[in-house]
């Protein structure tokens, strides 16, 4: 899986646009519940639709097809205004697979303990990546132990050392970057902000 990166600028659209989180937009696209309604030529960008159960609303994140990032989030009215009608079709399938992603979401599997990296990156761009998942199900080991884990301790001086080689956790962010914090999520409304 690649995993996906938002900019700045695209966080604060969410949060002005929607009632969703950030990590409800990411769970989204990890997931694939979304449906791809292309491109222009020659312009490297996705727009991908997704629907909202909590607004009863459609909604069309911007991705760069380059690196994977989220650069910006649309509200399906100002995408029309600027891209044409989006398809009942499409938007019939965006809803059921949104409803599907929700019922699963809601179901008491097994979770991940899931950490992405905030970074400022060669260009000065700060930018955060979901960089590896670890099992968990609060059973099989403490929210503090994990933090005192080899695996945990292991991640870390990836971070530090990766600056060089651009490789950190499971993905390649780019080299010269600059680690800022990992953000430590068991959670959607539990997590721990680790300083780097």
């Amino acid at each position: 899986m690649k995993y996906i990166g938002i900019t700045d600028h695209a966080r604060l659209r969410v949060k002005q646009r929607t009632v969703l989180s950030t990590d409800d937009v990411m769970s989204l696209l990890y997931s694939s519940s979304y449906v791809n309604l292309g491109s222009k030529p020659g312009i490297q960008k996705a727009h991908l639709l997704i629907y909202s159960n909590i607004e009863n609303a459609w909604f069309v994140v911007v991705r760069d097809v380059l690196n994977g990032d989220v650069i910006t989030f649309l509200t399906e009215d100002y995408h029309v205004n600027l891209f044409g009608k989006i398809s009942d079709v499409d938007k019939k399938e965006a809803y059921e697979k949104a409803t599907r992603h929700s019922s699963q979401s809601n179901g008491g599997e097994s979770k991940n303990i899931n950490i992405s990296l905030s970074f400022v990156d060669c260009y000065g761009a700060v930018k955060t990546k979901k960089i590896k998942s670890f099992p968990y199900d609060g059973k099989n080991i403490s929210k503090d132990a994990f933090l005192l884990s080899k695996d945990f301790k292991t991640l870390v001086k990836q971070v530090k050392s990766g600056v060089e080689s651009g490789e950190v956790g499971d993905v390649f962010i780019g080299t010269n970057y600059e680690p800022v914090y990992l953000k430590v999520a068991y959670s959607k409304s539990d997590y721990v902000i680790i300083d780097i």
